[in-house]
């Protein structure tokens, strides 16, 4: 790590809960959790980094360009509404929760052995995405769109958290791959639903699973359903 690092608002507002410190090694640490609504957009030269704390580092988006490279380290969690991949390496070494996920020309690897949670659409059209060994967990609090087209997931959860009564769906726009475990799951505590079908009606879209189709043991109420 660098012995400077700057954080630069250029528009949106940031509200901090409470405030960083610098550890004196050249690294960053949160003492409470903190959230910034405007869009965070690394350079080549990015060097963002905290030591691991149980609290959460919030933005409202994550832009890559063709050359950025963005490792950030801890905290516990990363949360971002969007992360928009069109070039650069995006390198999380913490649990990262996304919105909204889309690579399209940079490269994502996710962290390694971990989990990351996608509560949005995810697309990938090209560029890389590296799965670590990691956990892609799609928890989907409305009806949502995943096109994985040639990504690659590890293992992968779907699940419908929460305490909604709705009937949604996660519609699948291209055949899926997983090299691990397909874990279908509803945690949600009231009486809604969720499929997981095409996106497009009379179109077959083929899961394909190298492992195991988990049904986990409940006490939920909800419904999941896995096709028509």
């Amino acid at each position: 790590s660098s012995s400077t690092q700057t954080l630069t608002k250029t528009a949106g507002s940031i509200n901090a809960f409470s405030e960083w410190y610098d550890t004196g090694a050249g690294d960053l640490a949160l003492v409470a959790n903190f959230s910034a609504s405007q869009a965070l957009n690394p350079d080549s030269a990015t060097d963002f980094n905290f030591v691991p704390t149980a609290f959460t580092f919030t933005s409202g988006s994550l832009v890559m360009d063709s050359g950025d490279v963005f490792t950030p380290n801890g905290p516990s969690l990363y949360s971002f509404i969007t992360v928009n991949l069109t070039g650069g390496t995006f390198n999380p070494t913490a649990s990262t929760s996304i919105a909204t996920l889309t690579i399209n020309g940079g490269t994502f690897n996710a962290a390694s052995n971990s989990t990351t949670t996608v509560t949005g659409n995810f697309t990938y059209t090209s560029g890389t995405f590296n799965h670590n060994s990691g956990i892609m967990y799609f928890a989907i609090p409305g009806s949502v769109t995943i096109t994985p087209n040639a990504a690659v997931f590890n293992n992968v959860t779907f699940d419908f958290p929460g305490s909604s009564s709705a009937a949604i769906t996660a519609s699948i726009a291209s055949d899926m791959t997983i090299a691990g475990n397909l874990s279908v799951q509803s945690t949600n505590t009231s009486s809604g639903s969720y499929v997981i079908r095409s996106s497009v009606s009379g179109t077959t879209r083929a899961i394909n699973v190298a492992g195991d189709l988990i049904f986990p043991t409940t006490s939920s109420t909800a419904s999941a359903y896995l096709g028509d």
